[in-house]
């Protein structure tokens, strides 16, 4: 089995029962044919459709055909290359192929894909679609690709239990998580102007900004992550990286770079640690983002980012192929990304437990919590426990609040978490809502996510419609509301 085929091959072995071997066999052994009508590589959302359902197939089923001769499948077909070199997608040598046809019309299939505006259309069962609109809209058309390659994944396993089916002719609205039933705006080339902040371009965090790309969105944005492409698994689902970022271990920041280039949408990208970042947030280097879209792994990754307190937080999770999405507004009473991801001594105070772990007081960290901005002075050091002070001799002279989350930081470290399979159509699925709600936050567009949305495109495509998550009772949110407001108007007022 190639060390890339990891992630994608642990949940294969689930749906079909199989040993990772044998599951392995059928996804790298399986030909996919890809076709589409003519008429769809003159439209923007035709060509977004077949550029992203080949890409999202080929991390992790080699064996893509391209049916068409055209100077676009030409294009599509060095893009599959460039994911996975050992790919033939000119080659007619197949057998018993899953056939795709994307773009709608008549569709002698197995798998059919197309768009109009913020609405996917698919079947796994090769229905007829309706061929896919003009529209600069990619939203429905880049959901589709992940749904499309969804239904390729089953088909290419012997499925059992739930996951043995295949949808009917669906329409799912990525403007209102279901089936459409709004009279959703246009949002081609939307202007993105408080400069969001992307925090983590891993899997989702690429797919959101290949997203925002592909719709055309000019303006600003911001983004930081601290890795690399250094794990052959990236390839399974990193959207924006290919063979050759993996030989010269590319930083992910990069891959952002690289695909706005030329476009109107500039970057500002940060190649450093979370609690870095964060840190010159606090000390006014850097302008705090009304807007925060998170693209993290880990939970303590998410209490952190919470703590800078925006306007909106938005945030894109999976586990297995379960997507979900997450918004949370500032002075709402529903939950926080601390609600969500609850920390070890997540009944207890905030400043008790930060307490226990320094040896500050509890009353002094409140007051420290209460005024942003104080730093971390040699008093506060020698009160501290012995074992934290040259943790601590660190951060003298920084921002107190910083060096709390650099604290959670350490015990984080000390009890990871484990890490969740995730598969390239479900990273690129949250990475398309998460891009989605952007859009309408910086447009001002009301939005269907209360708060909490979650789907399982292997399981349901119609699954429930958004739902409201409460505050955890304890949680920072709910015991610290004054002092949340208190450090928004600080904030505000200095910029």
């Amino acid at each position: 089995m190639r060390v890339r085929d990891d992630r994608h091959v642990k949940l294969a072995a689930q749906l079909s029962g199989l040993s990772e071997e044998r599951a392995t066999n059928c996804l790298t052994t399986k030909d996919i044919v890809l076709d589409w009508p003519p008429s769809a590589e003159r439209t923007v959302a035709g060509r977004a459709l077949v550029r992203t359902a080949a890409n999202l197939i080929v991390r992790f089923a080699p064996r893509v055909r391209i049916a068409r001769q055209s100077e676009f499948a030409k294009e599509v077909g060095n893009l599959i290359v460039r994911v996975d070199s050992s790919a033939q997608p000119n080659s007619t040598d197949f057998f018993d192929p899953v056939i795709v046809r994307l773009g709608g019309g008549p569709a002698k299939c197995h798998v059919s894909g197309s768009a109009n505006g913020w609405t996917a259309f698919v079947s796994g069962r090769g229905e007829d679609l309706p061929t896919i609109s003009d529209t600069g809209n990619v939203f429905g058309a880049l959901a589709a690709a992940a749904f499309v390659a969804s239904e390729v994944f089953r088909h290419a396993l012997p499925v059992v239990g739930d996951f043995q089916w295949h949808a009917p002719l669906t329409k799912f609205s990525v403007f209102d998580y279901g089936a459409p039933v709004s009279n959703a705006p246009n949002v081609e080339a939307p202007l993105l102007s408080s400069v969001p902040l992307i925090v983590g371009v891993g899997a989702i965090g690429q797919a959101c900004v290949d997203a925002l790309a592909s719709l055309n969105a000019c303006g600003a944005i911001r983004c930081v992550d601290k890795g690399y492409v250094d794990d052959e698994t990236n390839l399974n689902r990193s959207v924006l990286a290919f063979e050759q970022d993996l030989a010269t271990t590319t930083p992910k920041v990069e891959l952002v770079t690289r695909r706005l280039a030329g476009s109107d949408l500039e970057v500002t990208v940060h190649l450093e640690e979370l609690s870095s970042l964060l840190a010159k947030i606090n000390q006014g280097d850097i302008p705090w983002p009304r807007l925060v879209a998170s693209a993290l792994d880990s939970a303590e990754d998410r209490r952190l980012l919470q703590q800078i307190w925006p306007d909106t937080m938005l945030d894109a999770a999976t586990g297995g192929s379960m997507v979900q999405v997450f918004r949370h507004v500032a002075g709402s009473e529903l939950a926080c990304l601390r609600c969500l991801h609850p920390d070890q001594a997540s009944g207890r105070p905030y400043e008790e437990t930060m307490a226990d772990r320094t040896g500050l007081p509890a009353a002094q960290i409140m007051e420290y919590l209460s005024h942003p901005g104080v730093v971390l002075d040699a008093a506060s050091l020698n009160q501290m426990k012995p074992e934290m002070r040259g943790f601590a001799r660190q951060h003298l002279g920084s921002d107190v609040c910083g060096f709390l989350s650099a604290v959670e930081t350490l015990y984080e470290a000390e009890n990871p978490h484990p890490t969740l399979v995730s598969v390239s159509f479900s990273s690129y699925l949250a990475g398309v809502f998460l891009a989605a709600e952007i859009v309408k936050t910086e447009l001002g567009i009301d939005t269907r996510l209360v708060s909490r949305y979650q789907i399982d495109p292997l399981l349901n495509l119609m699954p429930e419609e958004p739902f409201a998550q409460n505050r955890r009772r304890g949680c920072f949110c709910t015991i610290r509301a004054r002092q949340i407001s208190q450090f928004r108007s600080e904030i505000v007022s200095r910029k």
